[in-house]
C-alpha cells in the first residue's frame, strides 16, 4: 500500500460498501482523504480496512495501530475513553432540565439504556459483518443473549444504514 497510493480510494469505497455504508472516498472531508493517502499503513490492506471500520463506527479518523485482539477491556482499561459518554449524559440532562421536560427517572433511564443498547449492538454487528459468535465474544455476552437482543430490537442484517432512510 505504501507504494500504491492510487489504490487507496477504490479500496476505501470497497470497504465502506462491505459495511453497507453508501459513502465513497470522494465524499470524505478533504483532510480525511489527505491523511488516508499520506498514512504509511504498517498493516498493509488490513490496516486500511480496520481504519475504515473504526471511522464508520465513530466518524473519527483513528490512524493508530491496534492489535488483532479488540477486546473491550483492553481498549477501556484506563477509563478516559468513557469521557465522551459523561459529556453526552451531561448534555442530555442539562437539555432536559432546561427545556422543562423532566421525565420520571426510571422511564428516562430505561429509554436511554434501551436506545444505547440497540445502537451499540447494531453497530458492532455491522462492524463484524453479522458474525454473531465474534460479536457475542466482543460484547462479553452469550450467543443466546445476543439473539434475544436482535429479536427484541427487530434488527435485520439486510437493513442498510440509516443513510438510506431519506424521508
Amino acid at each position: 500500500m505504501r507504494s500504491r497510493k492510487e489504490d487507496i480510494p477504490p479500496l476505501v469505497d470497497f470497504f465502506f460498501n462491505q459495511l453497507d455504508y453508501e459513502i465513497k472516498f470522494s465524499d470524505l472531508p478533504e483532510e480525511v482523504q489527505n491523511k488516508l493517502i499520506a498514512y504509511s499503513y504498517p498493516g498493509n490492506v488490513r490496516e486500511l480496512q480496520n481504519i475504515i471500520k473504526r471511522y464508520a463506527s465513530s466518524n473519527t479518523l483513528d490512524l493508530t495501530t491496534h492489535t488483532m485482539d479488540t477486546s473491550v477491556t483492553k481498549h477501556f482499561s484506563n477509563g478516559n475513553e468513557y469521557r465522551f459518554i459523561d459529556n453526552a449524559i451531561n448534555e442530555i440532562v442539562e437539555s432536559t432540565i432546561k427545556n422543562k421536560t423532566i421525565l420520571p427517572l426510571l422511564d428516562f433511564k430505561e429509554k436511554i439504556s434501551s436506545k444505547f443498547e440497540m445502537e451499540y449492538v447494531s453497530h458492532v454487528l455491522r462492524n463484524f459483518k453479522w458474525d454473531k459468535q465474534s460479536v457475542a465474544t466482543q460484547l462479553g455476552i452469550s450467543y443466546r443473549y445476543l439473539n434475544k437482543l436482535i429479536t427484541k430490537y427487530s434488527m435485520d442484517r439486510r437493513a442498510k444504514s440509516n443513510k438510506d432512510d431519506k424521508s
